[in-house]
């Protein structure tokens, strides 16, 4: 995929899509390597010993390019020579504002037979797991056509079997509440019986894998990072969080950064194993934010040149979209983006300052609107102290973007430079 020549295919360059690396991807040239390598101490880990089943919490920003470098090192050849890969997004396959633990513990089982069985593996399953997942889907459906007669038909045991049920099951979780609850209903009074049926498929697919090629499952689970709030990231992680940790095979859950902030973090990493962080690209090099870092800066200017020539924007232009961005992908896309879309609108060539500017003043708009007079206080005391406490609501402006955390050898904290004309027009007294 080449640069774009002009305005209007800069906007499918600067359409949100996930990038993909290895045989067939349409979209790996537009991978920019970073100053840093964000998953190195992962890639050690499965490395190392690929055989253990520990679970790994990765986490940071939306927009800090976990995705992607998840994708990067699922094919990555070492990686590809030693693990089984399944991945799968939260966000596309379960309903995220509604999330359980069962939920997502089905939802493995499902992709992962359904990911090795495209992939050719003969998984081979024991007739015992066999039985048990088969009686699971029975009583799931017997429980279903209770509650909403008529509506499970097409769930019962067919010619396609359990990898027919998983998908079409799939997508029911998803997108049913009724399908949700009931499930819950099902397993939760049993959940014990059931976290050893999961067990139980997870050994078999494992040593199917040792059979058949000698590779070691790896599960990336993406998207976790997206949940509501961090309350419900605690939820899940915390109480439910020995569930998630229980089948033996190695698994990534991505996670919100906020969820570094809550006191039962150092529990959770216990429950989970490790976790790293993909940090924000740096463009500072002091947590004054006096000195410029130009290997981030040419990293976020390189992003833009891999999606347009960059003859397509004044400089000015360019340099205050990066500065602006806060060292996030995301939110340098959406501006570039949105002043595509300005510039085409007014028949231009390039883009200018001022279509940065307007894009900037649309995001900073979504950013505000949600804003309390306690929310404008806590923005105004980290701008000073560049320091974000774990209460409550300094931890929903940190989830939300609002506030950014940033890696510049000690960790320190700002609010996200597209609000910092908010600042200027409430100030404090304003807000109390």
């Amino acid at each position: 995929m080449k640069p774009a020549t002009n305005l209007v295919e800069a906007i499918h360059r600067f359409t949100p899509e996930p990038i993909e690396f290895g045989v067939g991807s349409t979209n790996e040239a537009l991978y920019v390597h970073r100053p840093d390598d964000p998953l190195r101490k992962l890639r050690v880990n499965l490395l190392s010993s690929p055989g253990g089943t520990v679970k790994t919490l990765l986490a940071g920003h939306r927009g800090t390019g976990k995705s992607t470098e998840l994708n990067r090192l699922a094919a990555e050849p070492e990686i590809q020579a030693r693990f089984a890969v399944v991945r799968f997004s939260v966000r596309k396959s379960l309903e995220i504002t509604d999330l359980d633990h069962v939920d997502l513990l089905f939802t493995m089982v499902a992709r992962t037979f359904d990911a090795l069985s495209s992939d050719g593996v003969m998984l081979g399953l024991r007739e015992q797991t066999v039985r048990a997942l088969e009686g699971w889907r029975s009583q799931v459906v017997e429980r279903m056509e209770e509650v909403a007669k008529g509506t499970s038909g097409e769930l019962s045991a067919g010619s396609e079997g359990l990898l027919g049920f998983f998908g079409k099951f799939e997508g029911r979780l998803r997108f049913e509440r009724t399908t949700r609850e009931v499930t819950r209903q099902v397993i939760q009074p049993r959940i014990g019986e059931f976290l050893g049926h999961v067990r139980d498929f997870f050994i078999d697919v494992q040593v199917a894998l040792d059979v058949q090629n000698g590779k070691r499952l790896l599960v990336l689970i993406e998207d976790l990072d997206k949940l509501p709030d961090v309350d419900k990231a605690e939820a899940l992680f915390s109480s439910k969080g020995p569930y998630l940790a229980d089948p033996p095979a190695r698994v990534v859950y991505t996670v919100p950064i906020a969820l570094h902030y809550k006191n039962s973090f150092a529990q959770i990493v216990g429950q989970f194993g490790e976790s790293t962080l993909v940090p924000n690209v740096r463009l500072v090099s002091q947590d004054d934010g006096r000195q410029r870092y130009q290997q981030g800066i040419d990293t976020m200017r390189s992003f833009v040149e891999h999606r347009m020539a960059l003859s397509l924007i004044e400089e000015d232009a360019l340099r205050e979209s990066i500065e602006l961005s806060g060292g996030l992908f995301q939110q340098l896309r959406r501006l570039i983006y949105a002043a595509c879309h300005t510039a085409v609108a007014r028949k231009a060539e390039r883009l200018s300052q001022a279509d940065v500017q307007e894009a900037a003043s649309d995001l900073r708009a979504e950013l505000e609107r949600p804003l309390t007079r306690e929310h404008i206080s806590i923005l105004h005391e980290v701008h000073a102290t560049k320091q974000a406490s774990a209460e409550g609501a300094a931890l929903e402006l940190l989830h939300n973007l609002r506030l950014m955390e940033y890696r510049n050898g000690e960790r320190w904290c700002d609010v996200n430079p597209l609000l910092l004309p908010t600042l200027k027009r409430w100030k404090p007294e304003a807000a109390t």
